[in-house]
């Protein structure tokens, strides 16, 4: 048989470097799409709040 342990590695190198890409574009994704829990109307009377009155 024809084995070549470096072409072996590098395959195994260009495969990891290859999933790693893959799981940097799936975080991506998720951040891009990701959204706050609060509903849109919530979150707008929370900003209304003025926060130096908490101060007491």
């Amino acid at each position: 048989m024809n084995e070549d342990r470096n072409r072996e590695e590098q395959l195994d190198d260009s495969f990891e470097a290859w999933y790693g890409n893959i799981n940097d574009q799936v975080k991506q994704k998720l951040d891009l799409t990701s959204v706050p829990q609060d509903s849109v109307l919530d979150s707008a009377v929370a900003m209304d709040e003025d926060p130096s009155r908490d101060k007491s």
